[in-house]
């Protein structure tokens, strides 16, 4: 199986916050504005399409920040094993702290059992700790849909998205971030 990736820096987009108390999780109107911007965050990201096709496996991202000095340190599309890759939408520090940690799942496997962690494992674990930041009053929720993508020694793999709130699902193709609600996933 083949994994290929590509990146394409764009421009910026912003979005604004809602004034919320910083005392309480809730509005007035008892929403819960953290959970809300986590998941509207994956879809102003920069765009991040992905195909499965037969034994091989594409990724195209486009960095949606325009900042110079974060454009080296930023990147949408990060191979962490040398058969898997994640890209993500969304928040960047979170991507950070998401690809750190599976990145650490992957060296406790090659430490423990001497092979790759199964991308679907893989996936897994990112899912439960996303899902532990929605469910947490000390963690912000993270505001992030991640893509992992690749094959593991036994060639099982595949094409992975994990939404903000925690949810895996295997896919054929992908597209994720800016105008994700004009395209559809298979």
């Amino acid at each position: 199986m083949k994994l290929f990736t590509a990146t394409i820096f764009i421009a910026a987009i912003e979005f604004s916050l809602h004034n919320v108390d910083s005392s309480s999780l809730f509005d007035s109107n008892g929403r819960l504005y953290q959970v809300e911007y986590a998941a509207r965050s994956p879809s102003l990201g920069g765009p991040v399409i992905a195909a499965n096709i037969g034994s091989t496996i594409v990724i195209i991202s486009c960095s949606s920040s325009s900042d110079d000095y974060t454009k080296p340190f930023v990147s949408k599309c990060m191979k962490i094993d040398k058969c898997i890759c994640v890209a993500g939408a969304g928040i960047a520090a979170d991507y950070s702290y998401i690809s750190s940690k599976l990145f650490d799942s992957i060296s406790e496997s090659y430490y423990s059992f001497g092979t790759t962690i199964p991308v679907s494992r893989l996936a897994q674990q990112a899912a439960e700790i996303m899902h532990e930041h929605t469910l947490s009053n000390s963690l912000r929720p993270i505001g992030l849909k991640l893509l992992i993508a690749g094959y593991g020694a036994n060639g099982e793999g595949g094409l992975f998205v994990v939404d903000p709130f925690g949810s895996v699902s295997k896919r054929k193709f992908v597209h994720l971030g800016e105008q994700r609600h004009h395209r559809h996933d298979y």
